[in-house]
């Protein structure tokens, strides 16, 4: 019994060094474009200015234009209320000046919706699909 303990419990360590391993892994990796996230959200937004949706950063949060989430090896921006084609052909051409910027390395995926950002909550958004999806995959 004492042998079948020891055996339980090593398996039990090496899981959760595992796991804790990726997850710093995944931290890491994901936080490598920080700088480069926060500069395509202030295009976005300084584009959503010139194009009166909104007059100031908080004017935009307020009317939840854009949202970022990290994900591994870059980011996903959604963009919602959106059909103004000048907002949506200023917004890839920077992201791809962006991903050209950093040798095509960065995961991007830039999505745009029609609907608000609360009306593709929750169940909604499983029937809701962004009208352009812009998937930039990195070359490591």
């Amino acid at each position: 019994m004492k042998g079948r303990s020891a055996a339980f419990l090593k398996k039990i360590t090496l899981s959760i060094a595992f796991l804790l391993f990726g997850i710093l892994s995944f931290s890491a990796n994901s936080s490598n474009y920080s700088e480069e996230t926060q500069v395509l959200l202030e295009e976005i937004e300084e584009t959503l200015k010139e194009y009166k949706h909104c007059s100031t950063k908080l004017d935009c949060q307020k009317k939840e234009f854009y949202f970022f989430r990290r994900i591994v090896g870059g980011f996903e921006i959604s963009v919602y209320s959106m059909t103004d084609s000048r907002v949506i052909s200023d917004v890839i051409n920077h992201s791809l000046n962006l991903y050209n910027k950093t040798g095509q390395k960065i995961n991007m995926k830039i999505d745009f919706y029609t609907e608000k950002h609360n009306e593709t909550m929750g169940l909604k958004r499983l029937f809701i699909e962004p009208y352009i999806l812009m998937n930039l995959k990195g070359n490591k």
